[in-house]
């Protein structure tokens, strides 16, 4: 891997999650000991404003990685910009702004080595995105060369729903390859510790809620029909109240259950 890789983040639409990946991906890196410098260019500069805030609420902290605020008008500050970010070691990711009309994102796009442009399924997100591909290729058409190669990340994708050549589609493109192509698998014991935290936070959840006298409102997933009827059938006789349409079981704050507690 090159010891210089320039990561933009951008769309042509905001609210899609590109500060949000951004960020996240900047922490995913910095956990497997990877030098991170992140560029925030976006207008509102949410990043650094979190920063920012972080460090006045959390005293003597550690900073994992910085992060630079830059104002992207002038084209040819920017161009100044990549030309220094190129000489640099480590990987450096740029939030570009959710727009396409400022001249500085021609000098972040040419010299970035890849555009990650995250999108949702709804019509605007869509439309938005086309366009933002169209303007890359417009571009690389200008310049005579490629510009990055371009990850389109699906940013509110459901595994639970797709036919299994979408489903085989989706894990060869965009977050895999990314992570492929930077060699940032994580080894079996990363992963059942990520399990292993998840299941401990649900735990604390609901200790919380019967803690602190929070409405007793549980979510309950089965895996077919078939137990998903004979577990409503044993609340049902126990005095919950469930819905026909959901996975969520109501009961009253009074109820009390029989001795023969149920057992699920």
């Amino acid at each position: 891997m090159s010891d210089n890789i320039i990561i933009t983040f951008a769309n042509q639409k905001g609210g899609v999650g590109k500060t949000t990946l951004c960020t996240l991906f900047a922490n995913y890196l910095v956990t497997h000991r990877k030098k991170v410098l992140v560029i925030d260019c976006d207008v509102q500069q949410t990043i650094s404003f979190r920063r920012k805030a972080d460090l006045h609420k959390y005293k003597d902290v550690t900073i994992p990685y910085n992060i630079q605020p830059f104002n992207i008008a002038n084209a040819t500050n920017v161009q100044n910009l990549m030309t220094n970010l190129r000489k640099m070691q480590g990987i450096i990711l740029i939030d570009a702004p959710g727009n396409l009309t400022q001249q500085g994102l021609i000098p972040i796009f040419a010299n970035s080595d890849y555009i990650i442009c995250p999108f949702q399924y709804e019509v605007t997100s869509i439309n938005a995105t086309a366009t933002f591909i169209s303007f890359i290729y417009k571009i690389r058409a200008k310049l005579s060369k490629n510009v990055a190669q371009l990850f389109l990340v699906d940013n509110s994708h459901d595994k639970r729903f797709g036919k299994k050549e979408e489903l085989e589609l989706w894990r060869m493109t965009a977050g895999s390859r990314i992570v492929k192509e930077l060699n940032l698998q994580r080894t079996a014991d990363e992963e059942r510790s990520l399990r292993s935290k998840s299941r401990k936070a649900l735990i604390r959840l609901e200790r919380a809620h019967v803690t602190f006298g929070l409405p007793p409102i549980t979510h309950i997933k089965v895996v077919s029909n078939k137990h998903r009827s004979r577990l409503r059938v044993k609340l049902k006789s126990c005095g919950y109240i469930v819905l026909k349409r959901s996975n969520t079981i109501y009961y009253l704050s009074d109820f009390k259950r029989p001795s023969n507690e149920m057992r699920t």
